[in-house]
């Protein structure tokens, strides 16, 4: 930067002058609601505990966590359509509902009761709720008794007057321990908020004790969809965005443009990866620094050390991958900075010896300091002229937010989130595209035209990426950081990436960090100067390095770009062990024939005996077009015109459910079977009618289907708008036509069945019920309950099904069960991807030094982006079947197709290269290749076979064995059972492929680290063991059977596979097949059997081309 006084007087004036108007018009720009909160989290929560002694409320011991809630959904609906901000103050200002509140949580660890306890923010008592099991004895009232409680409840701290209110919903809920729960929701008379929005608050009896008392706003369901529209288009502008900085700054600038740099021996990885952990790790921090709030949504269901390895185990897999993301960008940014722009300062060495007391490192690092406060005064600017003069919308906020210090180290927050975003979006968004296009401008002799395209180029996708944030219009983000992008960009281009950085960290930290300079609370002075000393660490640096060095030094020195050479290549080191491993092989007595064929028939043997060649669920004799036949006939005998308006959507249904799980657990596999197709339900089509046009408020409207196997009707649905006119039936009104329409659908009388609850919600212009109903004539259970609901909208039953109540108590046990299992399944995910990432990166490597089967990758690739074009178009059915009715249905197709071609182009390139980098790898750390027939991987993958499916048939059965219906949500069924059975196959063979690679690199082919391998093949054990459902009911049992896999894979390994891994592909096929086969035996559906043999004819095909590809050398 220049050196000129009068420069840097005048920018240091405007950068302060920048500062006080920020300062000053903050509120104008982002109006402010100003909330006088008295009480603090200290007071809280004394004060929650001496009203839970007054009341005697449960939990007797408890934890407690705090937390200051918002309702942000009343919050965007008033401000856009009921009365705007005005009318949202006037609400807290005259007590008529407090939007801002504190939360008070006592809980248990294992207790299904707990108790929350709401504050305003003066400290008045306002609501409370107490959560109780459903086993949890109390009385059995009548409504008129449990209404006198809930009326005598209302005094002292609750009191409130009951003549400005009136009673609109009702329920009356019979608990499976005996209590019977009441609940009374009143509603301000005469009051609404815009078109239909209106302030409530329930009372709730449970037992014979007033257990809730809660306020809340009722948001009408319209303004939720009309918002949701609105904001489905800053959603695909952001989503567009994100697209691009995939496929341009990615894809082509991250990783392309680092591997040419690589080929070039250009690429400095060891301090890019240093940062890129250092800012993971502070993302990590950020994470763990709000575990006290965390406790406010702990599952109680879970211990506590359960619940606090799943936030360790988060924060870990957080660092991992954030700092993979970092060390990538890092390096690219560097590199290609260093080749694009000689004369620019090094990265790396702009905080070294040389540089570090430089006046130029100086002044940038000043620059970036006093450039903050010219960019604050531009977003005050820029706001409050879009916000009075054209009306542009942004949410406003409250002028402090208690919840900042709720983090263990408050000041943490700003620092961890503006470190990230300051480095890291100034290296991706800034260097990659501008030094990547200067490259390619150099190339093609037009570089400022290139530097100049690209300048506007990422100038729009940075401020597209932010379009997501709620203001309005959906394009408001995109032209506020236009401006400042190209700002950024020439920052960069003139002085390189240090002044961008802390420029972009300096202003993050300065808007994270406000309320901490706003909250006037007691230590607030520690958190402030630990944000300004984090803040000015760039300035430390640099002042450390004056200090030593005693004087300021004109130039760095020779540490420009220009003055980095190419370091000379490095010398290949090959070990040879060819001749350690032919005396290893002459010995082998596994590899014999007669060994194998012996293995083979034993593992046939034990692979048909303990197979299941059996489901436990019917096979679907109906295709889809019976089923959306069938469907459109009973839906017009309803009253239902299926107009050209109306979308038809169909979906087959089975999957794994709580309900089967419990049933086959607790009750066994006969009364499963006996309550299958009843309570339990069975595979179905469902068909809906949607609509996608007209207005969205009317877009709820849904009629549906669902068809069984036989194509029997077993349900039919109708959804309607939340105000859509109708009638108001009255309590036992509603409850005969709910017994009238249970007789005539399910054939029970009014002595079979026993009601458990009844329940009415008031709607704007009509009144809906819900009845649920216990089945006495069925079968009897141990556990559970057969139930029954019927939904009635007006005066017409909407819905109505059967199900099995599954107990609190087995559901929460289920969950603690899993929980206990999620350290384990973390560690198999993470052995499994570190061991295809670690394959990945060698050979990326050895591809930059042309050891690479570029042939081979180029032929991979096309074959898997065909294949993977081929499943987008025959899964779309599936994709369409997610769309929302409330957002444009344009929008949410280009999103599927964009992302599934995106996709099919990162993961058909990341297999491509694992394809070339797998055949190099195996010839170089398996040098000796001997001459072997492809039956021997059909004799091991035998032996495999009957292993595994022996492992899996000693853990227990936690749930029937469902089948694989979903290959019916393809538009072809037998193309989707072709295609899925490629993709499974090549990614199992990448895998072992990688593991055996991975194995070998370690040991040197079994010449060192044998340990550490053994170690490997354990955790490779464990994983396959993992593979069945009941693993992880017994430890010990999972541990040994890992441990017996490990020992299988170790012999293989060391006498055979190390020696021929040509023969991976035959294994893989084999054991591929032997699953299709299995599968299709079954024959779900009509042509599943075929498919599945055209299934394994493909891969077996597949699977003898890559054996004789990897043969080659």
């Amino acid at each position: 930067m220049t050196k000129k006084p009068l420069f840097w007087i005048v920018f240091t004036a405007l950068s302060i002058g920048g500062v006080i108007y920020f300062a000053k018009n903050y509120d104008k720009a982002f109006p402010a609601l100003s909330v006088d909160i008295k009480m603090n989290r200290e007071m809280a929560l004394d004060a929650a505990e001496e009203l839970s002694k007054k009341y005697n409320w449960l939990p007797g011991e408890y934890r407690t966590a705090v937390s200051f809630d918002a309702d942000r959904n009343l919050q965007t609906f008033v401000e856009l359509e009921g009365g705007g901000l005005d009318t949202f103050r006037m609400l807290y200002q005259d007590g008529l509902y407090y939007p801002y509140v504190w939360k008070v949580r006592h809980f248990q660890e294992q207790n299904p009761n707990e108790m929350e306890i709401w504050f305003t923010p003066a400290g008045k008592p306002y609501s409370f709720r107490q959560k109780l099991g459903e086993d949890e004895p109390g009385a059995a009232l009548s409504r008129d008794s449990a209404f006198a409680i809930a009326m005598a409840g209302l005094t002292d701290e609750w009191s409130i007057n009951l003549d400005e209110y009136e009673l609109v919903e009702e329920s009356e809920k019979t608990q499976p321990g005996g209590r019977v729960d009441h609940s009374f929701t009143y509603q301000r008379a005469g009051f609404s908020i815009g078109e239909n929005g209106f302030l409530r608050f329930n009372l709730k009896v449970q037992g014979d004790v007033l257990g809730e008392y809660n306020h809340y706003a009722q948001v009408p369901e319209a303004f939720k969809r009309r918002f949701s529209e609105m904001r489905s288009a800053n959603d695909t502008i952001a989503f567009s965005a994100t697209m691009a900085i995939g496929v341009l700054y990615v894809l082509f600038g991250c990783l392309v443009g680092t591997f040419m740099l690589l080929r070039q021996r250009r690429v400095l990885w060891k301090k890019a990866m240093i940062w890129g952990m250092v800012v993971g790790l502070f993302q990590s921090l950020v994470q763990l620094n709000f575990m006290p709030m965390m406790w406010m949504d702990y599952n109680t269901a879970i211990t506590t050390n359960s619940f606090l390895i799943q936030i360790i185990i988060q924060a870990v897999f957080i660092f991992l991958i954030q700092s993979a993301i970092y060390t990538m960008s890092f390096i690219a940014a560097e590199s290609l900075t260093r080749k694009a722009f000689p004369n620019q300062i090094q990265f790396w060495r702009l905080w070294s010896s040389n540089a570090g007391n430089s006046l130029p490192v100086l002044g940038q690092t000043i620059g970036g300091y006093l450039a903050t406060g010219l960019f604050m005064f531009y977003a005050i600017a820029f706001y409050t002229f879009v916000t009075k003069t054209l009306g542009w919308w942004s949410p406003a906020d409250t002028d402090y937010n208690p919840n900042i210090l709720a983090a263990y180290f408050p000041w943490l927050t700003s620092i961890g989130i503006s470190l990230g975003a300051g480095f890291w979006e100034e290296c991706l968004f800034r260097a990659v595209p501008l030094a990547g296009a200067a490259l390619i401008g150099d190339r093609y002799g037009k570089r400022n035209l290139f530097i100049g395209l690209a300048m506007g180029l990422q100038a729009l996708i940075f401020a597209a990426a932010h379009a997501n944030y709620p203001v309005q219009p959906a394009y408001a983000r995109v032209v506020e950081l236009m401006i400042p992008s190209l700002a950024f960009g020439f920052i960069y281009l003139r002085f390189g990436l240090l002044a961008g950085i802390i420029m972009h960290y300096a202003y993050d930290v300065a808007m994270i960090s406000m309320q901490l300079f706003i909250a006037d609370v007691p230590g607030i002075w520690a958190h402030r100067f630990m944000i300004i000393l984090f803040l000015l660490v760039p300035l430390w640096v640099v002042l450390y390095y004056r200090q030593r060095a005693g004087q300021w030094a004109i130039s760095p020195g020779t540490v420009y770009n220009h003055d980095w050479t190419v370091p000379p290549a490095p010398e290949e080191v090959e070990t040879d062990v060819s001749s350690s491993i032919e005396s290893d092989r002459s010995e082998s007595k596994l590899a014999k024939k007669e060994s194998l064929l012996g293995l083979a028939v034993a593992g046939l043997i034990m692979w048909v005996l303990l197979s299941r060649f059996e489901v436990d669920h019917p096979a679907m004799e109906i295709s889809r077009v019976d089923a959306l036949q069938t469907a459109e006939k009973a839906l017009i005998e309803e009253g239902f015109s299926p107009e050209d308006s109306w979308t038809q959507e169909s979906q087959h249904q089975s999957w794994d459910r709580k309900e089967y799980r419990f049933i086959w657990q607790t009750a066994g596999k006969e009364i499963y079977h006996d309550l299958l197709g009843d309570y339990l339900i069975e595979p179905s089509w469902m068909v809906r009618y949607r609509l996608y046009e007209g207005d969205v408020a009317e877009r709820a409207e849904e009629y549906a289907c669902w068809v069984n196997q036989q194509g029997n009707v077993i349900r039919l649905r109708h959804s309607l708008p939340e105000d859509r006119e109708g009638a108001s039936l009255n309590e036992d009104d509603a409850r005969s036509l709910a017994l009238e329409f249970i007789s005539e659908t399910y054939d029970f009388g009014s002595g079979d069945i026993i009601e458990l609850e009844a329940r009415s919600f008031k709607k704007p212009n009509r009144l809906d019920w819900e009845f649920l109903f216990r089945d006495t004539t069925g079968v009897k259970l141990n556990e559970g309950e057969l139930r029954l609901k019927v939904i009635i909208a007006g005066d017409q039953v909407s819905d109505s099904w059967r199900d099995v109540h599954v107990p609190e108590e087995w559901s929460r046990a289920e969950q603690e069960k899993n929980a206990k299992n999620t350290p384990l399944q973390f560690i198999i995910m993470l052995t499994i991807i570190l061991s295809i990432a670690y394959i990945t990166i060698l050979g990326v490597i050895r591809w930059s030094k042309k050891q690479f089967n570029t042939g081979l990758f180029l032929k991979a690739f096309v074959f898997f982006a065909v294949i993977g074009l081929i499943n987008l178009w025959n899964t779309m059915p599936n994709a369409l079947w997610g769309f929302k009715t409330s957002e444009p249905y344009s929008d949410q197709l280009y999103q599927v197709l964009l992302v599934g071609v995106i996709g099919i182009i990162f993961m058909g390139m990341l297999r491509a290269v694992l394809v070339g980098a797998t055949h190099n790898m195996i010839h170089h750390v398996m040098p000796v290749q001997l001459k072997i027939r492809f039956e021997t991987g059909i004799y091991i993958g035998l032996f495999l076979a009957g292993i595994f499916t022996a492992v899996h048939s000693i853990f227990p059965s936690l749930g029937p064995n469902i089948g694989w219906y979903s290959l019916l949500n393809a538009q072809v069924p037998s193309l989707e059972r072709v295609l899925s059975t490629i993709s499974n196959y090549v990614q199992l063979t990448l895998v072992v492929l990688a593991i055996s690679i991975s194995v070998s690199y370690l040991t040197n082919n079994w010449t060192r680290k044998v340990p550490l391998a053994m170690v490997y093949l354990l955790l490779i054990g464990l994983v396959q063991a993992s593979s069945s459902k009941g693993a992880f009911e017994s430890l010990p049992l999972w541990f040994i059977s890992g441990l017996v896999l490990a020992g299988v894979f170790y012999l293989l390994h060391k006498e055979i596979l190390r020696f021929n891994p040509s023969l991976i592909p035959i294994i893989t096929a084999t054991l591929t097949i032997a699953g299709q086969l299995a599968s299709g035996v079954t024959n779900l559906y009509d042509g599943a059997l075929i498919s599945a043999i055209i299934a394994s004819g493909v891969v077996a095909a597949l699977g003898y081309i890559w054996f004789q590809e990897l043969g080659k050398t």
